[in-house]
């Protein structure tokens, strides 16, 4: 590694700079100890309202601040310059007001002297390695940096005798010098929050007061600027504006007119996203693989007809744990790009930030992820006044570009999961990227573009997080959620009442919620249980009833009851073993026979009572079952069973032969009894009177012999005496 001497300037501030370090050090020994070191950044004695940025080579760093109504005229407004920070740790807790070394430049000023800014506030103006402007309250600050720095500042007001009144205020000043590689950045903004839900299960608008958000919000991203950034939409959110839209809410309407024009000229990326916030990985572990197509699907439906544009699938951030059947499912829905946070993936050690992508190797999925920085999260999260917390993030983003200021690298700045980010904040951070010369911003897609093919390899971390109760939820509600999917798929099929169908699927993909309370979701589901009643109740069957058949050929009538102006689409089974079913043929409808003893016909019911004549054959006479099942046109909704009798009279051609035959043999053995049913004469002929049958009978001795003979005779015992 070669040592360049150092050019003269740079002595020159060096040596100022120590100078002005010794002499602030003597001031912090002689006056009392304050809380600005180690204060926190709540309940500021002095509020950050706006400031620059970024200095690049020379200029001021302008602040306008507000001090509390309170404070006396005579108190005077502390300004306090620190030395360059080295490393994020020293940033972080400079951030949290405790700076851990000695101020570089102090100057003081009676609040007195400060105009009152039009805007609200005070301006606090302080020149940066450049001479001071007459009347200037402050002497110029020299950064004494060869490259390009981060200084943190300390703001407090002080009475009289130098005591802190209040909490101080810790911004940066952010020093741009030279010639870098600026840290390309992708901003993801989130746009949503949680609809309401009522007590029935009914999906309405969102708040008034979370409305005015989203409208700020459009208009800060709509904003005449030229920063790329991504916006990860909740679709969710997006369709109850639409259903307040819908009902005539002016404010939803103008809202959703200001989202529409975000995406214009391309600056602004739309992120592909689920309908509502749920890890796939959890629908697929519930058994329920076929909702989370349904969650992609809608997502995009409702994306594309707010944006006017389909996402790009390509690019995914996944704001929620991420698990290896989530990647499965995303890279089989044409995902190659993941942004995940840090904790999902196996751990990298590094010197300094770690701002590459990497390639993601779990199973056989493989796909480029970038981590999205924790510390950065952080920043949108906490509870400072929305233009301190931009500049801490602005700030943040500069010092790790300081880290490797000669490399190609990029970060994701992003909210933490489910957190409402200020529209104030997002101007703030578009305005501080514009022209920025440390910092790139670009899309999320863009990103993976800016950044040199991955080196490395992470797999998801292990071990990976036990399912939570969200998860353990859906498992327990999965057979509801697939008996709610089937019923809208029933009526998809036998309504044209588009609109109602459509509130019904918003409500079980937010049934399938993971942020949502076990009661609104039991809520949601049960409000799609009753609509689906109210519909299967107009249509029905008559009673069951029996059907007479005369002939062997004939039809049987059956009829279908609707209440009302129903138009629906249904279909009609029929089956009965002992009957022979033919096509009928119905206006509007079709019918089939797959076997012979069944046979099934779709059609529309166009009157309360619509009456079916089914031409059939019977098998035979007699009595038995007529199976009847009215189900929807696509055969997953039941609507009405009946069980009718069929009582065939009739006699078909097979019987009347073989009563025929019968009768023709019955005729036969008749005859041929009449005809030898009797002994021939010469065998037996008639005696003319008794006489001439005794006269026969005694020609037999035997005969003779019987009939002239005295009975025998028994004793008591039945023993024959004679």
């Amino acid at each position: 590694m070669t040592v360049r001497p150092a050019p003269a300037r740079s002595i020159v501030r060096r040596v100022t700079a120590a100078a002005m370090m010794v002499a602030s050090t003597l001031f912090l020994l002689a006056r009392p100890a304050s809380a600005d070191s180690v204060g926190s950044t709540a309940g500021y004695g002095v509020q950050l309202l706006a400031q620059t940025p970024w200095v690049k080579n020379s200029g001021q760093l302008a602040l306008r601040v507000s001090v509390s109504a309170q404070t006396p005229a005579s108190d005077q407004l502390e300004v306090r310059y620190f030395p360059q920070l080295i490393t994020r740790t020293n940033f972080d807790s400079a951030a949290s007001g405790k700076v851990r070394s000695y101020p570089s430049y102090t100057g003081r000023q009676p609040l007195s002297k400060f105009p009152a800014d039009p805007a609200g506030g005070i301006d606090v103006n302080i020149p940066v390695d450049s001479p001071a402007p007459p009347g200037s309250p402050f002497a110029a600050f020299s950064t004494g940096a060869v490259g390009s720095a981060v200084f943190p500042v300390q703001l407090s007001v002080v009475d009289a005798s130098g005591v802190e009144e209040g909490q101080p205020l810790t911004t940066f000043l952010v020093y741009a010098s030279g010639t870098v590689t600026p840290l390309s950045v992708a901003l993801v903004i989130p746009v949503g929050g949680a609809p309401a839900v009522s007590g029935a299960g009914k999906l309405t608008g969102p708040t008034s007061s979370e409305a005015g958000r989203l409208s700020r919000l459009a208009a800060a991203l709509g904003a005449d600027h030229s920063v790329p950034a991504s916006v990860l939409s909740l679709p969710r959110s997006l369709a109850a504006l639409q259903v307040g839209a819908a009902a005539g809410s002016a404010a939803d309407r103008s809202t959703l007119t200001g989202l529409s024009g975000v995406p214009q000229g391309g600056l602004i990326q739309v992120l592909p996203s689920t309908y509502s916030p749920v890890t796939p990985g959890d629908l697929v572990g519930a058994g329920l693989a076929g909702e989370a197509d349904q969650q992609v699907a809608a997502g995009a439906t409702v994306l594309r007809s707010v944006f006017g544009a389909a996402p790009d699938p390509a690019t995914w951030v996944v704001d929620g744990p991420l698990d290896s059947a989530t990647a499965g499912f995303l890279a089989a829905h044409h995902a190659t790009s993941l942004i995940v946070p840090n904790s999902d993936l196996t751990t990298y050690n590094s010197r300094v930030t770690f701002a590459s992508a990497t390639w993601l190797q779990s199973g056989d999925t493989r796909l480029k992820v970038l981590a999205a920085d924790p510390q950065l999260s952080a920043d949108f999260g906490t509870d400072q006044p929305p233009a301190l917390a931009a500049n801490h993030l602005l700030a943040e983003l500069a010092m790790i570009q300081t880290e490797q200021p000669s490399n190609a690298r990029g970060v994701v700045a992003m909210p933490p999961p489910g957190a409402s980010v200020s529209p104030d904040l997002v101007s703030t951070l578009l305005a501080g990227l514009d022209g920025n010369p440390l910092v790139r911003p670009v899309t999320a897609s863009g990103l993976f573009q800016a950044l040199p093919a991955p080196q490395v390899t992470r797999q998801l971390a292990d071990p990976q997080p036990a399912p939570g109760r969200a998860a353990a939820a859906l498992v327990a509600s999965a057979r509801a959620i697939q008996a709610a999917r089937q019923d809208i798929a029933g009526l998809s099929s036998l309504l044209s009442d588009q609109a109602t169908l459509v509130t019904m699927g918003d409500q079980l993909l937010t049934a399938e919620s993971e942020d949502i309370l076990p009661s609104t979701r039991r809520a949601l589901l049960g409000s799609i249980e009753a609509a689906k009643n109210r519909f299967t109740r107009r249509i029905s069957l008559p009673g069951s009833t029996t059907i007479t058949l005369t002939a062997t050929k004939g039809q049987l009538p059956l009829t279908i009851l609707s209440a009302g102006a129903v138009h629906a689409r249904v279909q009609l089974d029929l089956t009965s073993q002992r009957l022979i079913f033919r096509p009928a043929s119905l206006p509007g409808g079709s019918c089939r026979v797959p076997v012979p003893t069944k046979e099934i016909c779709t059609f529309s019911l166009q009157a309360q009572n619509t009456t079916l004549h089914v031409p059939v054959e019977t098998r035979s006479s007699g009595v038995f079952p007529l199976e009847v099942d009215l189900r929807s046109a696509n055969g997953m909704l039941a609507l009405a069973r009946n069980r009718d009798t069929v009582r065939s009279t009739a006699v078909s051609g097979v019987g009347l032969v073989l009563i025929v035959v019968a009768v023709l043999s019955l005729a036969v053995w008749w005859v041929r009894d009449l005809r030898h049913g009797r002994r021939p004469r010469e065998l037996a002929p008639a005696p003319d009177s008794e006489e001439a049958a005794e006269v026969e009978l005694s020609d037999d001795p035997a005969v003779h012999e019987f009939f002239n003979s005295d009975p025998p005779q028994f004793d008591n015992s039945g023993r024959r005496t004679g």
